[in-house]
Order: C-alpha cells, then sequence, then structure tokens
C-alpha cells in the first residue's frame, strides 16, 4: 500500500475527486439511489443516469451500486469503463466484458474478440447464466473524443444493436452531465426507443 493510499484510508473525504470501489466503507446516505439504479440496470436494456456535473454520479455507481451488486449477486458479470479518450476503446470495451465472465468459473470457450459486440456479449450471458451489466461512465467523454459515424463497424452502431437485440442478456447504463443529454440525439435513429428508456438523475 502506498502512502497516498494509506493516508486516503484513513481520511474518508476525496475532495473533488470521486468515490471509488475501495471507499466503499465510507460511502453511505445514497442506499435509495442505488437501489433504484440496480433495479433499472436489471429490468432495463438502457438505463441513463445524468446530473450536473459534481453531483457524485460517478461515486454512487463505484463506491455504491458495484460493492452492492458485488456483495448480492455475486455470478452477475458487471463491467465498467471510462477511458473514453483511448484510440482502441472499443477493443477495450469488448476484452473487459469477456475478462468480466471467463475470470469466473465457466464451461464455454472464450468468444473471439473479432465478433460483433452484440455477439459477444450473448456469449458472454450464456456463458455466465446471468444478465451482463455494463456501465458506461462519464460518457460526455465519449462525444468529445469520438465524431458521429454511420459506419456498421462503429461503436454506436454495434451498441445499438446490444441494446436493440431481446435475445441478448444485458443492461447498460450511460452516466453522463445533464448539459451532454441532448448529445444522446445521434443514436436517436439506431435506438427508436431512447426517449422512453429508463432514466434515474
Amino acid at each position: 500500500m502506498t502512502s497516498s493510499e494509506g493516508v486516503r484510508r484513513l481520511c474518508p473525504y476525496v475532495g473533488l475527486q470521486p468515490f471509488e470501489e475501495a471507499d466503499r466503507e465510507f460511502f453511505f446516505g445514497r442506499e435509495r439511489d442505488q437501489r433504484i439504479i440496480i433495479s433499472n440496470l436489471l429490468t432495463s436494456p438502457l438505463t441513463i443516469l445524468y446530473g450536473s456535473s459534481g453531483v457524485g454520479k460517478s461515486s454512487v455507481l463505484m463506491a455504491g451500486v458495484l460493492p452492492q451488486l458485488r456483495r448480492e449477486r455475486p455470478r452477475t458479470p458487471v463491467i465498467v469503463f471510462r477511458n473514453w479518450a483511448d484510440r482502441e476503446f472499443q477493443l477495450a470495451v469488448t476484452l473487459a466484458c469477456i475478462e468480466a465472465v471467463w475470470t469466473k468459473d465457466v464451461d464455454q470457450p472464450k468468444p473471439a474478440e473479432s465478433l460483433p459486440f452484440d455477439e459477444i456479449l450473448r456469449a458472454c450471458s450464456e456463458a455466465a447464466h446471468e444478465t451482463v451489466l455494463v456501465v458506461l461512465d462519464q460518457f460526455e467523454e465519449y462525444f468529445l473524443y469520438h465524431p458521429k459515424s454511420s459506419d456498421a463497424g462503429s461503436f454506436e452502431a454495434q451498441f445499438a444493436r446490444a441494446v436493440n437485440r431481446e435475445d441478448v442478456e444485458v443492461g447498460f447504463l450511460i452516466a453522463l452531465r445533464d448539459d451532454s443529454l441532448s448529445k444522446l440525439d445521434r443514436f436517436q435513429e439506431r435506438i427508436p426507443n431512447l426517449r422512453k428508456i429508463s432514466s434515474a438523475n
């Protein structure tokens, strides 16, 4: 343990930084929010979590929702991704999904990482015998680093197919600042029910 980690464990106040999973023992008071978010994740193909900067979206996810899911649903694969500046982010999301399932005891071979994203998730869900939960945090940065694409192999197209497929057991959550909500219109043509998606703010 580094000295900075030791200081952080002694001091529960993380300042302007969000709480992380390691800070879960210091994080409390958002139990109702956690229950609502988890319920939406498990019952809706896509949940939008939004709010102004600094209200604690990442904190409630990382120090609240994630530890609660690990306690109550240890077999459920949960993937949290937020590194949108990475040029290879699409591959990174795919590998994170595969890793979340195949670190557990499963009896199926890993899917090829070159498969479409929706097929990767279908294979993950079937291998885990659980709904795969994918949290895309700080999603406003996706729009900052990646222009709109009409390519069928783009993240937007593959993400939309995964959301729309009824035979893929997956729950997505997009967390972003409320001033970036209108940018989700980029997905409107591909996800027709986007305006009716479950929201939590």
